[in-house]
């Protein structure tokens, strides 16, 4: 009876190891469980990041495009100007020379 008494307690000792263990194993589980979905949403997340900053820089490039042809058509058109009054003031000198002349 003593010899079944201490089977029964090396049991009951056992099954309380095997259930600490088995808690143990599915806390392990859940933390890498928790891991594994926080690497996901950093992925998602990054991805969302990167798409960002590919049509932002997108925007910036067509901004900076646009920019420089603003320019180039202002500084036509300062050049275009200061032509007109160059030729005006060379035929109003013509003109004046050619009066004096007469």
């Amino acid at each position: 009876e003593l010899s079944q008494l201490q089977q029964q307690q090396e049991l009951f000792q056992a099954e309380q190891v095997a259930t600490a263990l088995a808690q143990a194993l599915e806390t392990e589980r859940e933390r890498i469980r928790k891991q594994e979905e926080n690497a996901r949403n950093q992925m998602a997340r990054a991805k969302e990041l990167e798409e960002t900053y590919v049509r932002r820089a997108e925007e910036l490039e067509k901004t900076a495009m646009e920019t420089a042809a603003r320019v180039r058509e202002e500084s036509l058109r300062q050049v275009q100007e200061v032509t007109e009054m160059f030729v005006k003031s060379l035929a109003s000198g013509t003109a004046v020379e050619r009066a004096a002349a007469a």
